[in-house]
């Protein structure tokens, strides 16, 4: 429990260093599944709140079942847009 709620810090730690030194920001939100109710996670990437990189057909296939591992894969991405 310990090394995941660690994990889950550094995370915050640095979606927070991309937003204030990169103007980078990862926005996550929760997508209920009809009929069966069952709720995924999708994550944005916005790059300077005027470059959002969103696709319905890319995100339709990139639900994740927790919040966590949405940021988590949100935030791979958006450390690939420092490099270019």
């Amino acid at each position: 429990m310990i090394n995941e709620t660690c994990i889950y810090l550094f995370l915050c730690e640095i979606q927070k260093w991309l937003r204030e030194v990169h103007k980078i920001d990862i926005m996550i939100m929760p997508w209920e599944e009809e009929p069966s109710g069952i709720v995924t996670y999708q994550y944005h990437v916005l790059s300077d709140h005027s470059d959002e990189k969103y696709d319905d057909k890319y995100i339709l296939e990139n639900n994740y079942d927790t919040y966590e591992k949405s940021l988590e894969i949100g935030l791979q991405e958006a450390l690939k847009l420092i490099n270019n």
